[in-house]
């Protein structure tokens, strides 16, 4: 299951949008911090923009794809935490 927090306008956005999303992909209201990191905690991987939940991610370890053209936190990648993806770029 990969919950997916948004904020209401843009979960109004996307659910008013023709975009059909995967059974296993669930919209959430915003969370707070202890709900976002007891779900941090049991998730399999994380992808995030933010460079600070690939950093929480690290010490939980739990894989990361930080979707982002750089980063401040260059160290979860020499410890081989998270991988970087270009959100521009295609493949």
């Amino acid at each position: 299951m990969l919950f997916f927090p948004l904020a209401i306008k843009r979960k109004q956005y996307l659910n008013n949008s023709n975009i059909a999303l995967n059974n296993n992909i669930k919209l959430i209201d915003p969370i707070g911090y202890l709900e976002f990191m007891y779900l941090l905690k049991k998730a399999d991987y994380v992808a995030t923009d933010s460079g600070t939940v690939v950093e929480e991610a690290c010490i939980l370890n739990v894989p990361s794809i930080q979707m982002r053209y750089s980063t401040e936190r260059p160290e979860v990648y020499d410890v081989k935490a998270s991988v970087k993806f270009d959100p521009t770029k295609s493949s």
